[in-house]
Formats: C-alpha cells, structure tokens, sequence
C-alpha cells in the first residue's frame, strides 16, 4: 500500500511480481502468495502537496512560494526558517492524481488509499546530523526513522481537499478504497456523505418499513444465490466490488 512519493514505486515493483493480476487469479490454485496493490497519498504526507486547480502561481517553484504554501497548510503557522527549507518541495495535486491513474490503470485490481484523514498526526523535525548519519539505510527515505515530532500538524482543510480529490478519483475509476481516520471519524463521515450526494437511494413513498424489509432480505437471498451460482460456474469472482475500509488508531 503506498503513502507517499518515495514508495509508489516499491508498490509497483511488488505488484509487478507478486499483483493479482485478474478475477481468475482469485480462485486459482497458485501456491504463489498474491497481493492487491494500493496507490494513494498518506493523510501524514498531505503536507507536500498544493492544490494546483487554483490559479498559477509565478513564483511555482521559489523558496518563497515552499515557504507560503507549508506556512499555510500547517498549524500552528512555522517561523522556523530552518525547519521549512528541510521540508521536501511541494509537489502539484494534478501530477500525483496524474500517477495514481496512470497505476490504476495498468492494474486493474487495484485500490486507492492509503488515503484519509488524521488529527494527531505531527510532523517529525528536521534532520539532526547525528540521526542523519544513525539512519537505518535499508528503510524507505520519507518515514520519520526516529526523529523527534514537531508542534506541527497538517490543517483539517488541507487535508479534505487531498482525500476528495483521491476519492473522486475512485470513483471515476470504479476502485474501492482504504481510508485512515485517526481523531477525525466524524470529519471523515462528512467528507465520505459529500462525495455519494446525489447518489443515495431514496425509498418509493408510502411504502412501509416493513414491506421495504422483505423487499431487500428477497432481493439479498436472491443476489447470494446468483452469485454462488457465478461462483460455480466460472473461475472467477463477480466483475465489481466497492468497499470502504476505515482504520481506527488509539492515541500513541
């Protein structure tokens, strides 16, 4: 599952080798351990992307322009000069998006995620030369690797306006998703109530709730029943699923 830049790659390696590559690989007799591989941005590395859906900005790729963009998606708001220079260069939502599509695409099995929304979340300083230089090199570049955490985290805004634009991207492509929620479930309801609006079921008038009851345990029983028969019929699953996966962490 990636999270962020340095790892989309790694997921796209193993999926190369190890990807369920179609429904048939689902129920065949493979003793090769498969994985479905996800491509998404981590609520934790929300940070380094701006929305580029607003107007151009002249100064794009300027110090002063990673310094404004940090300075407004975090809080409390840095002054440390020394801490926003250590930060990576903001990257553009539509390129990501761009990638994430581009892996969609050439896997057909593939979810978004892990993608979502995280209160607690702080980001870790910035690198001290002794830790620099104790760093684990077999670990993938990007993760905290024993940094102390700022005061910093990435403002709810921010954050929503990266998970809609992940989500939306889902739909257009008909993937399911693996969302992380952390001190922000409410928030992360909300945010999931907005993207199906408009596509809720509404139920006919005056029919009663017990009518609609058997109504939907007939139609459940009858849906079981074709799929088991697609099941026994073919070596593969039914064509489509769509799944929400919300993680729930304590505090840490």
């Amino acid at each position: 599952m990636a999270t962020r830049a340095e790892d989309q790659q790694l997921v796209e390696r193993v999926a190369d080798d190890l990807g369920v590559k179609d429904h048939a690989f689902m129920t065949s007799r493979d003793s090769v351990e498969r994985v479905v591989p996800c491509f998404g941005w981590h609520p934790w590395f929300s940070h380094q992307l701006y929305d580029d859906t607003q107007p151009p900005n002249p100064e794009e790729r300027s110090t002063k322009f990673k310094q404004n963009h940090y300075r407004t998606v975090l809080v409390p708001k840095p002054d440390d000069l020394d801490f926003l220079d250590a930060l990576p260069d903001p990257r553009p939502l539509s390129e990501v998006l761009g990638h994430i599509m581009d892996c969609l695409k050439k896997y057909p099995l593939a979810l978004v995620g892990e993608i979502g929304l995280d209160k607690s979340f702080r980001l870790p300083e910035a690198w001290a030369p002794d830790v620099a230089v104790a760093r684990d090199p077999s670990l993938t570049p990007g993760g905290r690797d024993g940094r102390r955490l700022s005061p910093y985290r990435v403002s709810m805004e921010h954050q929503k306006i990266i998970l809609k634009a992940q989500l939306h991207l889902a739909g257009q492509m008909g993937r399911a998703v693996s969302v992380h929620g952390v001190q922000a479930h409410g928030v992360v309801v909300e945010v999931l109530q907005e993207s199906w609006k408009g596509y809720e079921k509404t139920l006919p008038e005056r029919m009663s709730m017990k009518k609609v009851v058997i109504l939907s345990m007939r139609k459940r029983a009858a849906a079981e029943r074709r799929k088991r028969q697609e099941i026994k019929s073919q070596s593969h699953f039914p064509r489509e699923y769509a799944c929400i996966h919300i993680q729930v962490h304590r505090n840490r």
